[in-house]
């Protein structure tokens, strides 16, 4: 293995570097498929040559396989193209390692331009909680907005350090560029414990079972990628980076041009709802976008600010939560047509949760060579 860290990505072709870049960042074998111009089982064939070079098993692995090359003591450098909803960018993760104390280590992602006619995927990775979590829903009233830009950015940028649990459903829908058949709605359910406990619940909507039997948890010291057809699991050392919160500026005068800040737990959690759960990208520090606040909402019993964030050929919209930054709702459109929406069906902040959430259900076995 040590060989194959030192070599990296050379040990791949410039297509399975390509299917590789897609495949971290959560796009199904399908939308993997429809970005390269790939046939699915072309895309399929790729990715078992991948797992075969650089000696993984399942997505979570290729993913870690990625960042666990910090382990070469020196720094790498990768670019990693993303589409990943409910932004895009390619974005260079600079990691360091062996002895050395990394004094600030920055997650630069630097945005691409928008490119409509592509259904962003997804990496469903969850676990199951039970009979799920009755939704609220709850109709809002507009009233006129107060603070300034400035507040509402910098409490984003913080959002992290404004709670310490949170669980709650969500529903993502992305937009197909021809109707109906393109579009797909995810539902999530999820329970987070700050700093490093978390899982996900993703299911598909409109095709049950399609792209959403991967489970994913959290235990604050590992993370598990489950199966829940053959009920197994593939167990893996969640990355030192996780906990790095240098990476994270924490007021506006830290952020740099043309920058995008993702919490790095976030990183690690392989579902787009992190996305509003941890919103710090929100903020970016692109010079091209622009921010305006157009008024307050009260969603699911929570006061938000909703701030529209235009960029050079799109424009979305947000719900933030003004107690912790979330994001409670939020709708993207490129090129003047609807792309995605995400709104949150009900959401419980501060409560507290039950550990077993965290902990692998026992009909579940390890995975062993045989299952592959």
């Amino acid at each position: 293995m040590s060989d194959l860290l030192q070599h990296g990505r050379s040990v791949l072709s410039k297509r399975e570097n390509e299917v590789l870049d897609l495949l971290v960042q959560g796009m199904s074998n399908k939308k993997i498929a429809l970005q390269a111009c790939l046939s699915e089982k072309t895309v399929e064939k790729h990715i078992a040559n991948i797992y075969r070079k650089i000696e993984v098993h399942s997505r979570t692995e290729a993913v870690l396989w990625v960042l666990r090359q910090e382990d070469t003591d020196r720094v790498f450098s990768h670019k990693i193209r993303s589409r990943d909803f409910p932004h895009r960018k390619d974005h260079e993760v600079l990691l360091t390692s062996g002895k050395k104390v990394i004094q600030q280590r920055r997650i630069l992602m630097k945005k691409l331009n928008w490119i409509i006619g592509i259904t962003a995927g997804i990496f469903v990775s969850v676990i199951a909680i039970g009979m799920g979590i009755t939704r609220i829903l709850t109709e809002t009233q507009s009233i006129s907005a107060t603070s300034k830009m400035d507040d509402v950015l910098n409490l984003i940028l913080n959002s992290h350090s404004k709670w310490s649990t949170v669980r709650g459903e969500a529903e993502i829908t992305w937009y197909g560029p021809i109707g109906r058949d393109g579009t797909q709605t995810y539902i999530y359910r999820f329970v987070i414990d700050q700093p490093l406990s978390a899982y996900v619940d993703g299911t598909n909507r409109d095709e049950p079972g399609f792209n959403d039997n991967e489970l994913w948890i959290s235990d604050g010291t590992k993370t598990y990628d489950l199966d829940k057809e053959n009920k197994t699991y593939t167990e893996n050392d969640l990355p030192r980076f996780a906990s790095d919160l240098l990476v994270m500026p924490q007021d506006l005068s830290d952020v740099l041009s043309d920058v995008v800040y993702n919490h790095p737990f976030s990183l690690i959690i392989p579902a787009p709802v992190k996305e509003y759960i941890y919103p710090e990208w929100f903020a970016q520090g692109n010079p091209t976008t622009a921010y305006t606040l157009i008024g307050e909402e009260n969603l699911l019993g929570r006061n938000t600010w909703i701030v529209n964030l235009k960029s050079k050929t799109g424009q979305a919209t947000a719900w933030i939560d003004q107690s912790t930054g979330m994001i409670l709702k939020h709708v993207q459109e490129e090129n003047g047509q609807k792309f995605a929406e995400a709104t949150f069906a009900s959401i419980e902040i501060d409560v507290p949760v039950d550990a077993k959430a965290f902990t692998i259900p026992p009909e579940y076995r390890p995975t062993s060579s045989f299952d592959y």
